[in-house]
């Protein structure tokens, strides 16, 4: 059994399984930062958080930010979707501001401006472009193509 995650707590309601799966992953970055930064060694958080914002392998493949969408957007998609519109809202905003966060640190490590191996802007972008829409696989498909020609085409405000 893990402590952090009593059976009680599964047991009685989802919403406190999502704030708890939250709060673990929170509490497991925090230790390895605090791990990284006790012994100096900036290197391997700088590691980690280039495999977090790469998605491990997919952001060093070909056409990386649509295989992100493809391998983990649409199952956020559908996981999400059963979600209330109001945490829905919440998680997406949050996982903006983590992308956000993680590709400006991610691009002053790698010394290049909106790289190709970070993938989580892709990510958002799809959460954004399917906000309160009912899953279905054609709906999941048409968002996905219009949302990668539109991520490709980089229209405005998408170009700053």
């Amino acid at each position: 059994m893990n402590p952090l995650l009593p059976s009680n707590l599964l047991r009685y309601n989802p919403y406190r399984l999502r704030l708890a799966t939250a709060s673990v992953l929170c509490y497991y970055v925090v230790t390895a930062y605090r791990l990284c930064d006790r012994g100096g060694n900036e290197l391997l958080f700088k590691r980690i958080l280039l495999f977090v914002g790469s998605l491990g392998p997919i952001g060093y493949l070909p056409a990386s930010g649509t295989l992100a969408v493809g391998l983990a957007g649409i199952p956020l998609f559908f996981w999400m979707s059963r979600w209330s519109g109001s945490v829905y809202t919440v998680t997406t905003l949050a996982l903006i501001g983590v992308a956000v966060w993680l590709h400006q640190v991610g691009d002053r490590l790698l010394g290049q401006k909106d790289s190709r191996v970070l993938v989580w802007d892709e990510l958002a972008g799809f959460l954004v472009a399917v906000a309160f829409l009912p899953f279905t696989w054609q709906l999941a498909a048409a968002a996905f193509i219009l949302e990668r020609a539109f991520d490709i085409a980089k229209v405005q405000p998408a170009k700053w």
